[in-house]
């Protein structure tokens, strides 16, 4: 069988669709996260013996890191300005609070482009 050229264009386009659809549902944010965020996300790295940085974790990733590293604090740049990322901000305070560990969230503005003015655009609203 042979497909032509306008076909596969026109499945490809129909598979990203479904993709986007599914991932603005509940289906995989009940997922744990595992197949949309992990296909993109980065590494956890130790920067020295008092700071980790990483991905958004799951529950079994953060209950880990807490009995191994005595995690106690997570600092999250997840705006809840942004319906995925509140929903992902919601289930990290949920965790942490689970866990007994404290949450700080400092919001990253992504419609600022100067990282400086981020920081101070952030600060403003801490106040």
């Amino acid at each position: 069988m042979r497909i032509n050229r306008k076909s596969l264009l026109l499945l490809i386009l129909a598979l990203c669709i479904v993709y986007a659809i599914l991932a603005q549902t509940s289906y995989f944010h009940e997922a744990g996260q595992r197949f949309s965020l992990y296909v993109l996300r980065g590494e956890i790295r130790t920067v020295n013996e008092n700071i980790i940085i990483g991905p958004y974790l799951d529950f079994d990733e953060l209950k880990e890191l807490h009995k191994a590293e005595a995690l106690d604090v997570v600092i999250s740049l997840l705006n809840p300005d942004i319906p995925y990322e509140k929903y992902l901000l919601s289930k990290e305070r949920e965790m942490t609070e689970r866990l007994g560990i404290n949450l700080y969230s400092f919001p990253m503005d992504y419609l600022v482009s100067v990282g400086s003015t981020n920081i101070n655009v952030n600060s403003e609203k801490m106040r």
